[in-house]
């Protein structure tokens, strides 16, 4: 199977939210960064799990209603995906496209790193907080702190996830 036949895979099983499918393209050490997580191993496999689920804070699972190959070069496979889910108390809804950056080796994925295409970081943590940020001064310090605590609430949230499920 070629890199970009794996990372077609990957996605395509997101979309049907078929987590073993997604597991099956993943090494055991894949590592995994965006703007809320930075995990490695059994916890990527439980976000990506969680993710395909219906979930109590998450009424359905993350759809992903399209997703592309941008480039692909000797272990790299660069794909722009989107994402569409409703978040939180108030099931705010949060649909944004990311740019993803695959590292392949052995067939597998080894390496996942999302960042956001369309959307600045300030309007994905406004999505998913529901106030508006500029009522803020979005310096670096503030969007440092906001990302930290965006990045404890998933993790929080993935913890407990795994706990639920026997990861």
């Amino acid at each position: 199977m070629s890199n970009v036949d794996i990372v077609n895979k990957f996605f395509s099983c997101y979309q049907s939210h078929d987590p073993e499918g997604m597991h099956s393209c993943l090494d055991e050490n894949v590592k995994f960064s965006d703007f809320a997580f930075k995990i490695q191993g059994n916890q990527v496999k439980a976000m990506w799990h969680w993710f395909c689920v219906p979930y109590p804070s998450r009424k359905k699972p993350v759809d992903i209603p399209e997703f592309e190959i941008i480039q692909s070069s000797g272990d790299v496979v660069v794909a722009k995906y989107r994402v569409k889910y409703l978040y939180g108390d108030k099931q705010r809804p949060v649909d944004y496209f990311i740019k993803a950056s695959f590292v392949i080796q052995n067939d597998k994925i080894v390496e996942q790193k999302d960042t956001f295409s369309t959307i600045l970081p300030s309007k994905f943590t406004e999505m998913a907080l529901g106030f508006p940020l500029q009522i803020l001064a979005l310096t670096p310090l503030t969007m440092s702190l906001l990302r930290v605590l965006v990045q404890k609430t998933a993790a929080k949230k993935l913890n407990q996830f795994m706990k639920e499920k026997g990861y």
